[in-house]
């Protein structure tokens, strides 16, 4: 059976924002669309992934985490400048587009829930994959989570394999705990312990993901002053407060029903036709979308320097 391929919508946004942002049609910008698409067809037809059972997933404008922990990301809204403020508002913009109208045509489900963000969906199915985990026989369904955010380490399990496209990084549990030292499903635990710069959440003093990782498998020596840190009432303190930003999902995430996708062919060239996209209309993109959809192999020929993507 092929695997789910689990993906936030706005992780390959960001990267199109960066590679091909400044393509326009009919002096509407168009970069990320485009982006988004040539992601989408590379990742799940790598070898690393091979499917086209797609699962999509955006984060909520509300935030329990924000409401409880007001410092939560907000470096990430600070000092932007007038030119970012208004790139991000155009790739917004193109993803409004593509969750609301565009991949709901095409045929792709999205999931949302108020108060949760994309990282906490996707843990959520994976905790539904991994039927071992819930005592149910393996039915053969597995889900790949395509990302960079290390934050999903702690989702990975005998069901679900965490995939970076970027560097071609496919972690499973064995290689994940050969490369990091830990299991899986200790990872959010050495998030609560060492905190995540990323997302603004301060660890405690002294303790990186390295001495989190010694804590946890009791190989640091009771006596060491970061021990005593960690044991401290204000150590117990944060890594209880952190349990609850770090560890996904998050508690109050719901169950989500993955629905067959059922897509509509037509309905995507469409899109191209409209959007300017329009070599995809042409052989051989045509052909190469068609057995995306079809979830078939594509043969296409070696590209030439001269080729225009």
């Amino acid at each position: 059976m092929k695997s789910w391929v689990l993906i936030d919508l706005s992780f390959l946004a960001h990267r199109a924002r960066y590679a091909t942002a400044e393509l326009l049609w009919e002096d509407f910008h168009t970069g990320i669309l485009y982006g988004f698409w040539e992601q989408l067809r590379t990742i799940c037809q790598s070898e690393y992934v091979h499917s086209n059972r797609v699962v999509l997933f955006f984060d909520s404008r509300q935030s329990y985490r924000l409401r409880d922990f007001p410092q939560y990301k907000s470096h990430r809204r600070e000092d932007l400048t007038e030119e970012e403020k208004e790139q991000l508002s155009i790739m917004y913009d193109q993803i409004r587009l593509l969750r609301q109208e565009i991949l709901p045509a095409v045929g792709f489900q999205i999931c949302h829930q108020t108060g949760c963000e994309s990282d906490d969906l996707m843990a959520q199915v994976a905790g539904q994959l991994s039927r071992k985990k819930l005592g149910v026989p393996d039915d053969g369904e597995r889900g790949i989570i395509v990302t960079a955010d290390g934050d999903l380490f702690q989702c990975i399990t005998d069901y679900v394999s965490w995939f970076d496209p970027s560097r071609r990084y496919m972690y499973n549990p064995i290689s994940f705990e050969n490369n990091k030292g830990i299991a899986p499903d200790q990872w959010g635990k050495v998030k609560a312990l060492a905190g995540c710069e990323g997302d603004g959440v301060p660890g405690i003093i002294g303790v990186g993901e390295k001495t989190a990782i010694k804590y946890l498998k009791d190989q640091l020596p009771q006596h060491h002053k970061t021990y005593q840190a960690i044991k401290s009432e204000e150590g117990q303190k944060i890594y209880a407060r952190n349990k609850w930003l770090v560890m996904l999902p998050h508690a109050k995430t719901k169950s989500i029903v993955l629905q067959e996708p059922q897509y509509n062919v037509e309905a995507f060239f469409h899109y191209a036709e409209r959007y300017g996209f329009l070599t995809y209309l042409k052989e051989p993109k045509r052909s190469e979308w068609e057995a995306f959809f079809n979830n078939k192999p594509i043969h296409t020929r070696r590209r030439n320097k001269g080729d225009k993507l």
